[in-house]
């Protein structure tokens, strides 16, 4: 039986004390749970196998990180969403109201494929909507991609501890480019870059973003 995500999606809402940031955020949110239970066919998603928990990981934190994320300024650079799989937390951003265009960055070519067929058939509703369409997926791994200048990242479910990964990033938040990864919250006092997070935002009781800028 397929889950109604609109009813999830409201009461989910409404527990959290949120707001929908448009007045379409609900038939979008809908549309892109709809997609991520096709996704989840071929890809395994057990983790977050829980409608409310899902929600929250696609919808929800995302969602917040747009609020606390605003003040920084990085909707003037181009984001690189790491390692994204179904589009966590990116397209949940742009659901949100981000406005700063974004790369959905994704080395798994099938995994990639699939998000850039929704993103073809999401783009006309978002632009219907008004909201944000200067998003696209690319399929390589992200030590080899050369965004422009000037831009930040922002990465979920990818582990920035794991060598040869931990290099890269950390020459990025030396070379002052902004660092967004959404993490369990023990890691708060991490360090990269020879430094610990210049901010830390909770985001439920399970992530937070840790923010080097």
């Amino acid at each position: 039986m397929a889950t109604d995500w609109t009813d999830h999606v409201v009461k989910a809402l409404e527990r959290a004390g949120l707001a929908p940031p448009s007045p379409a955020w609900t038939e979008l949110a809908g549309l892109y749970l709809r997609w991520v239970d096709t996704y989840a066919e071929s890809h395994d998603l057990t983790a977050i196998r829980d409608p409310d928990r899902r929600v929250e990981v696609f919808l929800l934190q995302p969602l917040r990180l747009v609020q606390a994320l605003r003040p920084l300024g990085l909707e003037d650079r181009t984001g690189l969403d790491v390692g994204t799989g179904a589009g966590v937390p990116g397209v949940g951003m742009i659901l949100g109201g981000w406005r700063g265009p974004l790369w959905l960055v994704e080395r798994a070519v099938k995994k990639a494929d699939l998000l850039e067929r929704f993103l073809t058939d999401l783009t006309p509703v978002l632009r219907r909507h008004g909201l944000q369409t200067d998003v696209r997926v690319v399929p390589r791994d992200v030590r080899s991609v050369r965004p422009p200048d000037p831009y930040w990242c922002v990465s979920q479910g990818v582990n920035w501890l794991e060598n040869p990964l931990r290099r890269w990033v950390e020459k990025q938040i030396r070379g002052g480019i902004p660092m967004v990864w959404i993490t369990t919250p023990r890691r708060e006092t991490v360090r990269l870059g020879s430094r610990p997070p210049t901010q830390t935002i909770r985001l439920s009781p399970y992530y937070a973003a840790l923010v080097w800028l």
